[in-house]
């Protein structure tokens, strides 16, 4: 079991200059933003320096259930970190540093031909379409040691949704190969979601000064979806919905998934005014239907099946 005790140090993924990666250690103490990937919450001081983790076991009486909430972010993590990725850019130079820019996941993986499909938002790959003479576009599976460099298959603005092709490594020791993320249309309000991403936040790559910080491992941040689906006169068929999940640097492009059935319910892709929203499933499905010109197809394993 993982031990989150204060004095843990925390696993960083950082640049060497070279375009490669190394691990290096963060102080508990150092660490800019909260234990908000598996809900956890510390113990009180007189209680000692363990956490909720380290007392399963023991009598009830010394510990507390984890709520749904924690439960949900914890499930997450365990079940699905291996579906998501981070997605990177670099400059097309000798020794270009990678820089994180968003995070995706993975919706389809050809083991035959050694390619995946990774779901992300257009916004996170914007900027950088259009340069692709002077950018690189990588894909960082979870704990992978090698990252993949991606192509754009897909890219839509105003839908702010994007499909990368890349290739996947054969499982090596000390490696988890990736796995796949399905899609629901299933969802109300109320429903129980988890937010499973990617958080680079500024502060920690200037703590490293020039050196780049990459996440290691995806944060779950777990909410509910707080409101009806939301449709746009202007664009018709996009569709999105509101949900409680705090994203911040770097998450955009992360999947929303249902906690009770651990299928993608949308694609986080905004947060303004403390009102997060996320790109609904039927959205993504309109799109697919249109660039793969399957008027005819209604399943969306389907669709996902013919990219």
């Amino acid at each position: 079991m993982e031990d989150d005790s204060a004095e843990k140090n925390i696993d960083i993924w950082t640049g060497n200059g070279d375009g490669g990666t190394k691990a290096k250690k963060l102080q508990r103490s150092q660490k800019f933003f909260s234990d908000a990937d598996d809900g956890d919450e510390d113990v009180p001081d007189d209680d000692g320096d363990q956490d909720a983790d380290t007392l399963v076991g023991q009598s009830i009486v010394n510990t507390k259930m984890p709520s749904v909430a924690e439960a949900a972010a914890r499930k997450a993590r365990i079940e699905h970190s291996s579906a998501t990725v981070t997605i990177l850019v670099s400059r097309k130079k000798a020794g270009a540093r990678k820089t994180a820019v968003g995070s995706g996941f993975v919706v389809k993986l050809d083991k035959i031909n050694g390619r995946c499909k990774v779901m992300t938002c257009e916004h996170v790959l914007g900027r950088f379409i259009d340069k692709s003479h002077k950018y690189h576009l990588w894909v960082r599976y979870f704990r992978g040691d090698e990252d993949a460099l991606a192509t754009v298959q897909f890219a839509c603005d105003h839908m702010d949704i994007a499909v990368l092709d890349a290739p996947h490594f054969p499982a090596r020791p000390g490696t988890t190969p990736p796995t796949i993320l399905e899609f629901s249309k299933k969802k109300k309000i109320g429903t129980d979601i988890v937010l499973l991403g990617y958080f680079n936040p500024p502060a920690i790559e200037q703590h490293f000064g020039k050196e780049s910080v990459i996440a290691k491992d995806p944060n779950s941040i777990p909410g509910k979806i707080t409101g009806p689906l939301r449709y746009y006169p202007n664009v018709p068929d996009k569709v999105t919905f509101p949900h409680s999940c705090y994203g911040i640097d770097e998450s955009s492009g992360s999947p929303i998934i249902s906690h009770e059935s651990g299928k993608v319910l949308g694609i986080f892709h905004s947060s303004d005014d403390e009102i997060h929203s996320a790109i609904a499933t039927i959205a993504v499905k309109n799109q697919l239907i249109l660039w793969l010109r399957a008027e005819g197809t209604t399943s969306m394993k389907d669709l996902i099946e013919r990219l």
